[in-house]
């Protein structure tokens, strides 16, 4: 069962309360920092979810002293242009096919232009070389490499097996070969040549096995062009102060040379460390209370494998706003996640239902019944729950995906169902 959430305008509180907070000027002092630093919310570069821990290049500051510092991890700056988000990697650019929040991988392509030259064959003087400074690497799951020899013999001869690529134009060399980087044979012959290792997706990889034929007459060109992943790592992470700061709802600021320099909280304070209670409330008459509010309730939650994200909220982060009781929230009517054995549930009337899926970009929520809500333990469907909405709540059932079924129970005392229609006895139907 899917709901359709109804993207209604702000309210107008809310609009005099997000207008206060815009309208709240960044001090120059080493203390505070301009909020726009930061990806509080997702932007988008072309069919591109960018959010935290990644950055946008043009967003940096000078933040305690370090001019061009940023709001994210080391490493995972993004250039939008042309509507294509851009990783650099040393001084090479990569087009972003894809970012994997769950799995902390990013999918990354090679331009033809600069993969290959005008003849076709593969430019090998990018290296894809990474950083230590950069909280990436590749992941052993996904990755594997492909190895270019450049050679120039003369002495000794390459394994018979083995034919050279039809590329043979480097400069220096005279013969190229190519091979998965497990299928490489010892032999002198290896010394007479540049040895130079490119990471490729490993399922591409394998549509090949040990075809060394296949490799030599092109299968090389078709890996290049899929590309390559790359995961940030969370280890890094977990050993900074950068772990104890997102642990306090705030994010973690770094200098060009990928240094811890603070935690940059929601109103707009750079700590320590950690964000503290004071950080959201120094003055009431210089931190609106919307600033209040939000440093109450979390902005990004998971529950199990479900990402909660405004408009949702948490069923226990409530909050007393002027002078409506402390079950105010900031969020949409309607949308109060329980989290319950890292299991998401949406409550609807008096019933509960698990959360399968939230999709953002449409709007829409996957529902599931448990068996124990929607079967009694004969296993007949509990009829008794009909997934009322209240009419105060922002959601709907969404047309073009959500059919229903109509039970009829029934107790016939004159006339009979169409004869097309088989029937089951009642059972607990009550």
């Amino acid at each position: 069962m899917a709901l359709l959430l109804h993207h209604r305008p702000p309210l107008p509180l809310l609009l005099a309360l997000l207008l206060a907070v815009s309208c709240h000027g960044a001090s120059s002092d080493d203390d505070n920092y301009d909020r726009n630093l930061c990806l509080w919310q997702n932007s988008t570069c072309g069919n591109i979810n960018i959010t935290y821990p990644f950055y946008l290049h043009n967003e940096t500051a000078a933040l305690r002293g370090y001019d061009n510092s940023y709001c994210g991890y080391p490493g995972l700056r993004i250039l939008c242009e042309d509507r294509k988000a851009v990783l650099q990697l040393d001084d090479d650019n990569y087009t972003v096919s894809e970012i994997n929040y769950k799995n902390f991988t990013i999918s990354l392509a090679v331009a033809d232009q600069e993969a290959f030259d005008d003849e076709g064959c593969p430019r090998l003087d990018y290296r894809t070389t990474i950083p230590p400074h950069l909280w990436l690497s590749y992941p052993e799951a996904t990755v594997d490499y492909l190895v270019f020899f450049l050679c120039n013999f003369t002495t000794g001869n390459p394994p018979i097996t083995m034919s050279p690529i039809p590329c043979a134009r480097y400069e220096g060399f005279g013969t190229s070969f190519v091979l998965p980087r497990d299928d490489v044979r010892d032999g002198d012959w290896q010394k007479t040549c540049q040895k130079i290792k490119v990471p490729v997706l490993k399922y591409v990889m394998s549509s090949y096995q040990q075809n060394h034929t296949a490799w030599s007459s092109g299968a090389y060109d078709n890996a290049l062009r899929t590309g390559f992943q790359l995961v940030w790592e969370q280890e890094r992470r977990k050993t900074s102060f950068c772990n104890q700061c997102e642990k306090s709802s705030g994010r973690c600021g770094y200098n060009q040379m990928g240094e811890f320099i603070g935690c940059l909280c929601f109103d707009e304070t750079v700590e320590n460390q950690y964000c503290s209670n004071s950080s959201a409330s120094s003055t009431p008459s210089s931190r609106p209370i919307f600033l209040l509010m939000v440093r109450v309730l979390d902005l990004n939650f998971t529950c199990g494998n479900i990402n909660i994200a405004y408009p949702f909220y948490l069923n226990y982060k409530t909050a007393a706003l002027r002078g409506y009781d402390d079950n105010s929230y900031y969020g949409y009517p309607g949308l109060a996640i329980l989290c319950e054995d890292n299991k998401a549930v949406l409550r609807l009337h008096d019933d509960n239902y698990t959360i399968t899926d939230i999709n953002y970009k449409n709007f829409t929520i996957s529902l599931a019944v448990v068996d124990q809500e929607a079967f009694d333990d004969e296993g007949c469907p509990r009829l008794d729950y009909h997934a009322t909405i209240p009419p105060h709540l922002w959601q709907s059932y969404p047309e073009a995906t959500v059919g229903y079924l109509v039970f009829f129970l029934c107790n016939f005392t004159t006339g009979n169902p169409p004869i097309t229609i088989s029937h089951q006895q009642p059972q607990n139907m009550g």
